[in-house]
């Protein structure tokens, strides 16, 4: 019977007795979880990344055309353009191109944990609240640092709210 809060991962030895990761006992299986995600998109990039070197290895206009079949070079391309395009809707060119990564980034790792959960026995790492946590203070000091480096009167100002007293 699979009770609440069951992983495949409590299976292996040294997640279930807390010996892999002594500092965190009850939440090992996080940990694998996560480096579990993160190696599957880092495969997911290099196989996205091989198929362009061989996309742009060939000859004259066949070079820009990425096959008909849903590959990870297809795949990066279609979310590359759709969340360039989301966030040209909001952003400068200059600042779509150095916040992709960042964005785009968490966007790809969030979604991938939270598909774990579609599995069953799959629990996802954003589950755990310091998986969470972790993400929210990058973007944090990120947005905040951007807003104080680029104007930091009114940033402080945008922050205070309408009128002073709220500031208080």
């Amino acid at each position: 019977m699979i009770a609440a809060g069951f992983s495949w991962f409590h299976l292996m030895p040294s997640v279930d007795d807390g010996s892999l990761v002594p500092f965190d006992e009850g939440h090992a299986y996080v940990y694998v979880l996560t480096v579990m995600v993160c190696g599957l998109l880092t495969l997911f990039a290099v196989f996205g990344r091989v198929g362009l070197e061989r996309a742009k290895a060939r000859d004259g206009l066949d070079r820009y055309n990425t096959g008909t079949s849903l590959n990870p070079l297809v795949m990066g391309e279609l979310f590359a353009e759709a969340f360039t395009g989301l966030m040209s809707n909001m952003l400068s060119k200059e600042d779509v191109r150095k916040f992709f990564p960042l964005v785009g980034g968490l966007f790809l790792y969030i979604f991938t944990c939270n598909m774990l959960s579609v599995i069953p026995g799959f629990l996802p790492p954003t589950d755990y609240l310091n998986a969470n946590v972790g993400m929210a203070i990058i973007s944090f000091l990120v947005f905040n640092s951007v807003g104080l480096l680029r104007d930091p009167v009114g940033y402080i100002k945008h922050m205070m709210g309408p009128v002073w007293w709220l500031a208080v």
